[in-house]
């Protein structure tokens, strides 16, 4: 009866084991899938910021290189 009790606890305890472990993941999950949410945010606003640079310089240039031929 005492190795039943035993593996019944052992079981158990395996259980509360492997919940913590998924709680842990899930939080893992949570806060990874925040850090690329904000990632990716930062990255198209840098591409906002970048194209909204290339069509102002492309004027710009083509002005400055018409002035050096002059």
């Amino acid at each position: 009866m005492e190795s039943i009790d035993s593996l019944v606890i052992s079981v158990k305890h395996g259980f509360e084991e492997m919940y913590e472990f998924r709680d842990e993941m899930y939080g893992f999950k949570n806060k990874t899938e925040t850090t690329l949410f904000s990632l990716d945010s930062h990255a198209r606003q840098t591409n906002e910021r970048l194209d909204a640079i290339e069509k102002t310089l492309g004027p710009l240039v083509q002005v400055s290189s018409f002035m050096q031929k002059n």
